[in-house]
């Protein structure tokens, strides 16, 4: 199967659905991204993992954890990708426990403790307020990521998706809160 990110954009170029939200731009030329949030990625840890006291891990320290990760492909996988690649790392560097295709599976992995993971700070925001995941800094590991609105231009948009559209640029870019708060 397709990542989501990747499906979202076939379905909104076959016209199965008006817009979509992805985390990653393609180089197709008929479809126009629309940026709609800036999202931070964290490692999250259960709340008593041994790091679960720590603020900042080193990458070092990460390439030592078993991780649960998403599939290639995705953009959060891609983000850290890059991101790997600008602090001199690889993807082979890290100890991939397992791969899975959905934030909700990989939270459920870590809370049952088959290991710690890499997801965006918005996804696992209820589970760090209710203190049962812990979020941590990789050092030199950033991965700040824009999430898009996506349609194709060359379909017009349906009235509600348009005032959807209309509705969401009117607003200010949704930021996640500084570091400190989470």
């Amino acid at each position: 199967p397709l990542p989501i990110c990747l499906a979202v954009t076939a379905q909104v170029e076959r016209g199965d659905v008006s817009l979509g939200l992805v985390g990653r731009k393609t180089d197709q030329p008929h479809l126009e991204y629309r940026l709609f949030a800036r999202d931070r990625v964290v490692l999250i840890v259960p709340s008593r993992h041994p790091l679960a006291r720590r603020k900042k891990v080193s990458i070092a320290e990460l390439c030592r954890q078993p991780l649960i990760m998403r599939e290639a492909g995705s953009g959060l996988r891609h983000c850290v990708e890059k991101s790997l690649e600008r602090a001199g790392r690889s993807w082979h560097d890290l100890h991939i426990a397992l791969e899975l295709g959905t934030d909700e599976a990989i939270k459920e992995a870590v809370l049952r403790g088959a290991g710690v993971s890499i997801l965006s700070a918005y996804a696992v925001q209820k589970e760090l307020k209710a203190g049962r995941f812990r979020a941590l800094e990789v050092n030199d590991l950033r991965c700040d990521r824009d999430m898009y609105i996506v349609f194709d231009k060359r379909r017009v948009l349906p009235l509600p998706a348009r005032q959807f559209l209309d509705f969401l640029e009117s607003r200010p870019i949704a930021e996640l809160p500084h570091k400190r708060t989470l």
